[in-house]
């Protein structure tokens, strides 16, 4: 009995794992260049009829887009498998300023997959459900374009708050106020139905033009593929929605049930850990002070259960000061 539980542990984690570099592989490579693609057409940079090269050197920063965030992809995929967690910014020995290129690589690729990624979800995926047309593509850039400034806002707000120049003193102190419960029921119908389920249908409809596999005679054909991805992760987000109202009824019932765990450090939202699901959150922007107590929690944390990383990461650290 003990050996058919521990295989069937081994194959959840391994087909967890699998789903989740799946997901992460068609919504941040795919769609990162995707990202790229689709909000260069938006903004008008680039135009296969009247900017012919335009569209060539559009599709060459795509690919090498796409190229980066693959390299950043088999990296994190190759530290979960070893390492049995995903990466995230270091645990902060020092101060958070003090991580400059985890810093920039966490923020630059965010506001790619987010904010490029937002608006280039709306306008993708609105022409693969043949909702775009050339008679109301105007309102469309419109439409996308209000996505991508919104998303940048937020970006912005992550950004202020991971560099301690954002004060938010007066919702965070209360995760059950009605501003902070709106941030959490935000990120997770809206926020991520528009970066996940429409990201998806964007991604495949996106990349499929940039590797000049799609064109008007295979449009039928990767309309059907788009739609499939998108029903895929419509229902993936489905079922973390429920596990998400689930989490929200049991916080109304029972109170210090969860307890607050600060995911990645990418970006600074704390996350509502229960047993069911790692996704449901809670939204939680923090304040400068909260930030570096937390900050020392968890480096006291990580020191008593990696006493061995932590003393690794102590010498490199005074090696590199001499």
């Amino acid at each position: 009995m003990g050996g058919h539980k521990n295989d069937n542990e081994a194959s959840l984690s391994i087909a967890s794992y699998v789903s989740f570099l799946a997901a992460k592989f068609l919504l941040e490579v795919l769609g990162a260049a995707g990202a790229v693609w689709g909000s260069s057409e938006i903004l008008l940079l680039r135009d296969a009829t009247t900017k012919p090269k335009s569209n060539t050197i559009m599709r060459r920063i795509a690919l090498a887009i796409g190229g980066i965030f693959f390299i950043r992809f088999y990296h994190d995929a190759k530290h979960a498998w070893h390492h049995r967690r995903f990466y995230h910014l270091p645990i902060k020995l020092h101060h958070r300023r003090r991580h400059v290129l985890p810093f920039f690589q966490t923020f630059a690729s965010k506001f790619i997959l987010n904010v490029l990624g937002g608006a280039g979800a709306i306008w993708g995926c609105a022409e693969a459900m043949t909702l775009r047309k050339p008679h109301n593509s105007v309102e469309w850039r419109l439409a996308a374009m209000i996505v991508g400034v919104l998303f940048f806002i937020r970006w912005t707000c992550q950004l202020l708050t991971y560099c301690l120049c954002l004060s938010t003193t007066s919702c965070s102190n209360n995760p059950s106020s009605t501003l902070m419960t709106i941030l959490r029921w935000n990120e997770a119908l809206v926020v991520a139905i528009i970066l996940e389920v429409f990201g998806a249908v964007g991604a495949c409809w996106g990349f499929s033009e940039i590797v000049t596999l799609r064109h008007p005679e295979t449009n039928a054909f990767w309309q059907g593929w788009s739609s499939a991805f998108g029903l895929i992760f419509l229902m993936r987000w489905i079922i973390h929605l429920i596990s998400f109202i689930k989490s929200e009824r049991k916080k109304e019932t029972k109170t210090g049930s969860t307890r607050q765990v600060l995911v990645g450090e990418t970006m600074d939202l704390v996350l509502e850990v229960t047993d069911s699901t790692e996704w449901e959150v809670d939204v939680m922007l923090e304040t400068s002070k909260s930030m570096e107590e937390k900050d020392d929690l968890l480096e006291e944390s990580y020191q008593s259960t990696h006493p061995s990383t932590t003393q690794q990461y102590q010498k490199k650290e005074s090696l590199r000061k001499k």
